[in-house]
């Protein structure tokens, strides 16, 4: 007569997780390396009803629709960005605000718009401004050859 447990170990609720995922016995007792028969009495017997019910979650997750399933994530993270920006748990730091208030605005309804003026000239010396610095460098020289003299 097998014994029963109040508690499944993790190994159990491990066989019943891969058999709600279509796992064969026999993967299931070489995954977890014990007998065929221990998968079998684990994922089965008196832990049926969990089986079923994991399968029926699993058949649920996999009958959403991907874009079902990205919409659902995207307003998880939308709504982790918002608190992150609003800083509601009162811990954020300021740069990490204004991260997630930025990421908010990349993809919120409207193109984000973005202005960058710069301004390019070719710079050079002219001719007198050179012989001027030149002369410059050299009164610089002198006096240091004083200074040291």
């Amino acid at each position: 007569m097998p014994r029963r447990h109040k508690r499944l170990y993790k190994e159990q609720l491990e066989a019943i997780r891969y058999r709600a995922l279509g796992w064969k016995y026999e993967a299931i007792a070489e995954h977890l390396n014990v007998s065929k028969a221990t998968a079998y009495q684990w994922t089965e017997g008196q832990n049926a009803d969990k089986v079923d019910r994991l399968c029926k979650v699993a058949e649920e997750r996999m009958a959403l629709s991907f874009g079902e399933r990205m919409a659902r994530d995207a307003e998880t993270v939308w709504n982790h960005l918002l608190d992150l920006a609003n800083n509601v748990s009162g811990t954020v730091p300021p740069h990490v605000q204004v991260d997630a208030a930025n990421s908010i605005l990349d993809r919120g309804p409207a193109p984000r718009k973005t202005k960058t003026e710069s301004k390019t000239e070719i710079t050079g010396l002219s001719e007198d401004k050179r012989k001027e610095n030149f002369a410059r460098v050299i009164a610089l020289v002198k006096n240091v050859e004083k200074a040291e003299g």
